[in-house]
């Protein structure tokens, strides 16, 4: 009986030794999982404000060759105020809710010259979104449709301070299509030419996570 109770103990311990190690091994990959990705609210509001940053970008340049279409040209205008003030509250959202997500971390293959510059590039691409937005209104000189549902009305009937303003917007708008031009080649760069999962993190299908 001695001899079969031995042996049995014997077997017993390499099965629980298994179940013992066996959440250590999960862990590991379970945290790296939620660590390389941004949350899903913070994905959209990303997407949601590049589509119409560079909706914007596009059509604000386009105004200047539709001048003689007063009809084309009061429809340009109208969506490019209206969706400028829908992405006016997506940036004050989207930055207040920087503060409480979980920002996934950058691949240590990067060198810490790269974060800091990448850091400091995200940083000045908020700051010069903010200029534009607030620019692009205080330089109305009339108030304007909100998708031809209300009116907002423009907040200085100043003709002096609106041109100033004009000026501020018109070298925001080519700052922030230059930084923003920057930040996808960068993506671009990190995706096909380091080969990382920089872009990955952003991008709104989660299926290849691993």
């Amino acid at each position: 009986m001695s001899k079969l109770d031995s042996g049995q103990h014997q077997k017993a311990i390499p099965h629980a030794q298994n179940k013992a190690f066996k959440p250590k091994n999960d862990s590991p990959q379970r945290q790296s999982n939620t660590s390389q990705h941004y949350d899903a609210f913070s994905k959209w509001l990303h997407w949601i404000m590049a589509v119409i940053i560079i909706y914007a970008t596009i059509a604000g340049y386009g105004m200047l060759f539709v001048m003689d279409m007063p009809q084309l040209f009061h429809v340009l205008s109208t969506l490019n105020m209206s969706f400028a003030t829908i992405a006016s509250v997506l940036l004050i959202v989207r930055w207040g809710w920087s503060f409480f997500r979980k920002t996934p971390e950058l691949p240590s293959t990067i060198p810490s010259t790269q974060k800091s510059i990448a850091k400091l590039a995200h940083g000045t691409i908020y700051l010069v979104m903010f200029v534009v937005f607030v620019s692009g209104f205080l330089m109305l000189k009339h108030e304007y449709p909100f998708f031809w549902l209300f009116t907002i009305p423009n907040p200085i009937s100043n003709a002096e301070v609106n041109e100033f303003f004009f000026m501020v917007h018109r070298v925001g708008c080519a700052t922030l299509a230059t930084l923003v031009a920057l930040h996808v080649a960068a993506a671009l760069k990190h995706h096909f030419v380091s080969k990382n999962d920089v872009l990955r993190s952003m991008a709104l299908s989660t299926s290849k996570q691993n």
